[in-house]
């Protein structure tokens, strides 16, 4: 037994690393080409990164995603001077007056992109109306491009969520009924209601009194004619 465990030591090569040693090597350390395909694609969207909207993008942490994703997470978001990474929560601050275009690409990924979709344009963000664009083609213009590539001149990323839907005013906050809906029917009774008090007024105090007197007025005067000479 000693005989045979030996000589499958020595049968393997001196130069191949151990167990040990392997268990070290990171994914740093193996060759591009030996690359997982699938680290071309963003992790939110699985689709392949591009040189437009799908541009990769990479965070404070580390973390790369396309830039149509952080698009859509900016819009839904309070806070608009930042973004949060969605994998760890990180919050990376957006450059003052640039947004999401001007955050750091990854440079390693955008290398490893086919030569012609390596140079990127200049892309604008628009959190108003929901929009990615170009430069040369601006939110809701009606001028398109002659010649128009197989990716989007603008995309709609969503409408940014209201800070505050509430509509009643604030000296109705006591009230059991805060929407909208709610608040313009209450009104519409206390109108009517309104209305319906000046109406039986006028009626109480100035048709009744006014019926009455007419017809004994009119009793007397029939009394003195019967009565007459």
């Amino acid at each position: 037994m000693e005989n045979n465990s030996s000589a499958d030591n020595s049968a393997t090569p001196s130069g191949t690393p151990s167990m040990d040693e392997t268990s070290d090597i990171t994914a740093a350390d193996l060759p591009a080409t030996c690359s997982n395909p699938s680290d071309l694609d963003c992790i939110i969207c699985f689709s392949s990164f591009d040189n437009v909207f799908k541009l990769p993008k990479l965070l404070g942490c580390g973390h790369t995603f396309c830039l149509e994703c952080l698009a859509r997470i900016n819009v839904s978001s309070e806070n608009i001077n930042s973004v949060a990474c969605p994998m760890c929560r990180h919050t990376t601050p957006l450059p003052s007056g640039k947004g999401l275009p001007a955050l750091d690409n990854n440079q390693a990924l955008l290398s490893s992109l086919p030569s012609g979709m390596q140079s990127v344009p200049s892309i604008r963000f628009s959190r108003d109306k929901g929009k990615l664009y170009t430069k040369n083609s601006e939110p809701g213009s009606f001028l398109k491009p002659i010649h128009l590539s197989s990716v989007s001149m603008s995309l709609d990323v969503g409408q940014p969520t209201p800070r505050d839907t509430d509509s009643a005013p604030r000296h109705l906050d006591w009230l059991p009924f805060r929407s909208s809906c709610c608040y313009y029917v209450a009104i519409g009774f206390v109108l009517l209601f309104t209305v319906a008090l000046v109406l039986s007024g006028i009626f109480l105090f100035v048709i009744m009194p006014t019926g009455p007197t007419g017809t004994n007025s009119g009793g007397r005067n029939s009394t003195a004619v019967q009565n007459g000479p």
